[in-house]
């Protein structure tokens, strides 16, 4: 004796609800990583180009430099 359901078209809609959020997700995972790409960009530029002795006035160390970009990255949020 075989047992069907007849609620496909349910599930078919669960589905498409389910691939448009992951899309939605990935779209804005990839939004976010462009963003936070450019924001760590920015700040690796504007430092960098700072000579020593205006970075030593605002306490950074040269070496420190990509660190202070990627951690001003990790704040940036959609």
């Amino acid at each position: 004796m075989a047992y069907s359901s007849i609620h496909a078209p349910a599930t078919v809609g669960n589905l498409f609800a389910r691939v448009r959020n992951f899309i939605a997700h990935e779209r804005d995972a990839v939004r976010l990583g462009l963003k936070r790409r450019e924001i760590y960009r920015e700040t690796l530029c504007e430092l960098s180009s700072l000579s020593d002795r205006e970075l030593h006035d605002i306490g950074v160390a040269r070496s420190d430099i990509r660190y202070l970009a990627m951690e001003e990255a990790r704040k940036v949020t959609l």
